[in-house]
């Protein structure tokens, strides 16, 4: 074995380590924070708004959060006070095989769709080798919270990297159309129209658009004309600003809607005017950041979102300390520290 082959070797030994390592470590955490969710009935996460959401498509009742809760308690025999459909319709509508399954089944495969999710990143991402982005996703304390809570942001995950995969190859409409699949969480992406059009991918715009346009005709096959309305008013309810100090962006500051604004007008900007002067991926990275800086409503698990930007980051920039910040996002100590707030 020659000595370039050895060290390679060693590398990628070391970099399963560090996998093997860090689903140890954060998913340990996981446990000891969220030990509820392990001594609770089965399946009582997130999971019971989706269930809810697949088995009301084309209901009026979508959107009411109180026949929401009717139906989790008769088709699962639990419920929440904040548990309720707060999706687009078309992913209800997607979702609705699953809702033709007893409830604990369809839980099930609802685990099993966001692990093979987050593997199908892992091995679509081309930016990094593959051992150095499976061992950010494994020491991801958001990834885990994520799939502790039964929550969807691994699939926004996989579309990001199904996205850039197809753009790696060169099938930039395809590639458009991947990525408006992650408008399942748009309040993640919002800064992504900014990257496309900065860098010229008229293109993946033009298959982005198209994707959205096809999800528009899906959502009103979904729901009652009037669900634009509905679903409004369901973001309104004050529900889903419950634990405000624990999120992480503008919004968790507790400023007023007039200096939140401000701020994420200010952010949108910077982001705008770094783009112009970074390479696409650096942009990227910037852009993913930004979104989360500005999402308003988002919580611990929707900071995966920050896998990409950590793993561009980290192998594009070759500056000692963003480095090392780059790994110190990428471990569980600053999500620990804001969930002590």
């Amino acid at each position: 074995m020659n000595t370039g082959t050895h060290t390679g070797w060693r590398k990628s030994a070391l970099a399963w380590m560090l996998v093997a390592a860090g689903l140890l470590t954060v998913y340990g955490q996981v446990f000891v924070v969220y030990h509820d969710r392990f001594v609770e009935p089965r399946g009582m996460d997130d999971f019971l708004a989706f269930y809810a959401g697949a088995r009301m498509v084309g209901s009026a009742d979508l959107y009411n959060p109180a026949a929401s809760r009717d139906m989790q308690i008769r088709t699962a025999g639990n419920t929440g006070p904040d548990i309720f459909y707060v999706r687009l319709p078309w992913v209800a509508l997607l979702l609705w095989p699953l809702g033709q399954l007893k409830y604990l089944t369809a839980h099930a495969l609802w685990y099993v769709a966001r692990i093979l999710a987050v593997l199908g990143f892992v091995f679509l991402w081309p930016h990094n080798r593959r051992p150095v982005t499976a061992a950010v996703c494994c020491w991801s304390f958001p990834l885990a919270v994520a799939i502790a809570n039964a929550q969807d942001v691994p699939f926004v995950l996989l579309g990001i990297g199904l996205w850039q995969r197809l753009e790696y190859v060169n099938r930039p409409f395809w590639a458009g159309l991947a990525l408006s699949l992650c408008a399942a969480k748009f309040n993640l992406i919002l800064l992504l129209p900014v990257l496309l059009m900065v860098h010229g991918r008229r293109k993946v715009m033009a298959g982005c658009a198209a994707g959205c346009l096809l999800l528009g005709a899906l959502s009103f096959a979904a729901a009652p004309w009037d669900w634009p309305a509905r679903y409004l008013h369901v973001l309104l309810n004050p529900a889903l600003d419950t634990g405000q100090s624990h999120m992480p962006n503008i919004h968790g500051l507790g400023l007023s809607l007039g200096w939140e604004l401000a701020l994420c007008l200010a952010v949108a900007l910077a982001v705008a005017a770094a783009a112009r002067r970074a390479g696409y991926l650096e942009s990227l990275a910037l852009v993913l950041m930004g979104s989360l800086l500005v999402s308003h409503h988002a919580y611990i698990a929707d900071g995966l979102i920050l896998i990409p930007a950590i793993l561009i980051l980290y192998d594009q920039v070759h500056r000692p300390l963003l480095r090392w910040a780059c790994l110190a996002l990428a471990s569980p100590v600053p999500w620990l520290l804001l969930l002590r707030n």
